[in-house]
């Protein structure tokens, strides 16, 4: 029997509109309440090192995945891994709210965000190519990574 009588609920159950009730106030909460994955996000960027990369500027991503083997070879403990922004105002973004700590960007970019002022539109993408950095500057990089590393 699903339905209540007069009175005290016969038998202990409860009624079907009162199951229901109380299964879409629980799921009403749950929903409400949300789950941010924020917390999880400030772990991953603890374990791992994510150097910053712009889509808008391919070759810095090339560059970025050949820094991260370098890394992974010579300090595997870093956990390397290249990382995508959309534009150069994300990236901006995300090392001025030292959300991120490594980016790769051109020299005038990074001069720009070190003086407050944003990073200069997209133009000329040739100037930088992997084939242009050497294993040396890849090299060094670890080197100063693994002094800056605690541990």
């Amino acid at each position: 029997m699903w339905h209540k009588t007069e009175g005290p609920e016969v038998g202990g159950r409860p009624s079907r509109r009162e199951f229901l009730r109380t299964a879409g106030a629980g799921a009403a909460a749950m929903f409400l309440c949300g789950h941010a994955p924020y917390g999880q996000w400030g772990v991953y960027r603890r374990r791992h090192l994510l150097i910053l990369t712009s889509r808008a500027d391919p070759p810095s991503f090339e560059l970025g995945q050949r820094v991260a083997e370098v890394l992974a070879d010579r300090l595997p403990s870093s956990k390397a891994q290249v990382s995508r922004a959309p534009h150069k105002e994300r990236i901006a973004s995300l090392i001025s709210s030292q959300q991120l700590d490594v980016a790769l960007m051109r020299r005038d970019d990074a001069a720009a965000l070190r003086q407050g002022r944003p990073p200069s539109p997209s133009t000329d993408q040739s100037s930088c190519s992997p084939s242009s950095a050497s294993e040396s500057i890849c090299s060094s990089a670890a080197t100063t990574l693994q002094h800056a590393m605690p541990g």
